[in-house]
């Protein structure tokens, strides 16, 4: 009875145990209607190494060109669509001249996958991701190994997560917390992921150094390549074959839009210079305005004053011209008494001189 029972519970366990295999072993296969949508010749280049082991098992490799690459191979990334990097280019061995070569293949249209949150981020990828136009803000020290599902708030709608529900990650030290410039955060708990465009090409950085191929890793795996390369993952609305025409017709609205801009600026400058003008002759204004108020005012009381000064000339002119009057017509008017003895005086004065005449006149009349 007892050995029975052990054979029960062993079937029973090895038929869970096929079924859970069974079930992983098909999640890692994608559904051919979904393959069929897929971009399969693109070419994908990881760089590696060469001294670790390989540490990409989520990789989609049975659905893209994938090749491992080393620094080296970086002089001839435009060859490819995508860059894959992991954490073991924290230690220094990107070269500013390397660093400059990856930003300008994506600013040239290509796409980048960074996976980060082992080691913590070393200074050439924080250099890479800056001019990227990613921020590191904050690394935990926490180790993450779970199961993430899409919940709308840990991992929230987006083309990348489109048909993924479930996947397993790996994290030593997760990047917890960025700075981004036009860009969204896909996952925000318990790392970020964020996807963003730079220049014609796209960026994807994962703050979680493995992400398995189980569940829907395989999913995931190739939303992201799909995603970087500039094409819209199968499955997410509107479905758009691609995304690169559209975002040359938007480059061109957007050419547009910075033309006008530009335009709005160069006038807005004009505006806040004559405006200023226009207030500085304000100022002056009603400084004149005060001025003239002020002489205005004194014009006034100097007005007043000559009216007031002009009426006394005015005044003492007529009483001038009334004493002038007066005082001719004084000269002029001789009194009758006056003249009686005027007259009086010039008759005697006549007798006295014919008197005095023929007196001095009589000896020589003797003689």
């Amino acid at each position: 009875m007892r050995r029975i029972k052990l054979l029960t519970i062993a079937t029973a366990g090895f038929i869970i145990l096929l079924t859970v295999l069974t079930q992983q072993a098909s999640a890692q296969e994608l559904p051919p209607d979904l393959v069929a949508k897929l971009h399969t010749n693109l070419r994908v280049a990881i760089l590696y190494d060469g001294k670790h082991g390989w540490r990409s098992p989520w990789m989609p490799i049975k659905y893209y060109h994938i090749t491992k690459i080393d620094t080296a191979g970086l002089y001839g990334i435009g060859a490819y669509d995508v860059l894959v990097m992991e954490e073991y280019y924290d230690d220094g061995c990107l070269t500013t001249e390397q660093i400059d070569m990856i930003v300008e293949f994506v600013k040239g249209g290509g796409g980048i996958i960074i996976l980060e949150g082992f080691r913590g981020l070393g200074e050439p990828l924080r250099t890479l991701l800056s001019k990227l136009g990613i921020r590191i803000k904050a690394i935990s020290s926490i180790k993450i190994r779970e199961v993430l599902s899409k919940d709308g708030k840990a991992m929230v709608d987006h083309p990348i997560t489109v048909g993924v529900e479930k996947i397993r990650v790996w994290a030593g030290n997760p990047v917890v917390a960025v700075e981004i410039d036009n860009g969204d955060i896909f996952i925000k708990a318990p790392f970020v992921a964020v996807a963003k465009s730079y220049g014609s090409g796209r960026v994807i950085l994962i703050g979680a150094h493995e992400i398995h191929e189980e569940l829907s890793g395989l999913r995931f795996a190739v939303n992201c390549i799909e995603w970087a390369a500039g094409y819209t993952p199968p499955g997410w609305e509107p479905v758009v074959p691609s995304l690169r025409n559209e975002t040359a017709t938007l480059r061109e609205k957007l050419r547009g839009y910075d033309e006008l801009m530009q335009k709005y600026s160069s006038l807005k400058r004009e505006y806040e210079r004559l405006k200023a003008e226009v207030d500085n002759l304000r100022s002056s204004y009603e400084k004149l305005k005060s001025q003239y108020q002020r002489l205005s005012k004194e014009y006034n009381l100097l007005k007043e004053d000559y009216n007031r000064l002009n009426s006394e000339y005015n005044t003492l002119k007529s009483k001038y011209e009334e004493m002038k009057g007066k005082a001719i017509t004084h000269v002029i008017a001789i009194p009758a008494e006056f003249t009686y003895l005027l007259a009086i005086l010039t008759i005697i004065l006549l007798i006295t001189t014919i008197y005095y005449r023929r007196k001095s006149l009589k000896p020589i009349a003797k003689a």
